[in-house]
């Protein structure tokens, strides 16, 4: 199961529960999560369960996804309070019911293609 706190732009939160191994997101018909809104991509990220924690792809997005304010090139590993930004929705996951909510997932860490240290996935703002 996959709990996704779900907001777009000055509006309230709502949760989201999906009894599935990976969300889909994206603007095209069988995505899991549809957000039909300027800036999504027809397929535009991906949510997985990996071991007993989560990880988020992005599948190619015009516009990109973030993770923490840093745009997602690759796979990464989802820690507790992570903010994701697709446009102008943020998400988050949400630990399991029975998972303390300040517990970090005892998923291992995802290296890059390269054999690089986990975060090397992502690229901050220019500047940074």
């Amino acid at each position: 199961m996959i709990r996704i706190s779900l907001s777009e732009e000055g509006k309230p939160p709502r949760l989201m529960t999906f009894e599935l191994p990976a969300v889909s997101i994206g603007r095209r018909e069988g995505n899991d999560l549809r957000l039909q809104t300027a800036g999504i991509s027809s397929n535009h990220c991906k949510i997985s369960r990996v071991g007993n924690g989560f990880q988020l792809e992005d599948l190619g997005s015009t516009n990109g996804t973030y993770l923490n304010r840093r745009k997602v090139l690759q796979a990464v590993p989802l820690q507790p309070g992570d903010e994701i930004v697709v446009a102008r929705w943020t998400l988050r996951v949400l630990p399991d019911e029975g998972q303390q909510a300040g517990a970090r997932p005892l998923a291992q860490p995802i290296v890059n293609a390269a054999g690089g240290p986990p975060g090397m996935g992502m690229q901050g703002p220019p500047g940074m």
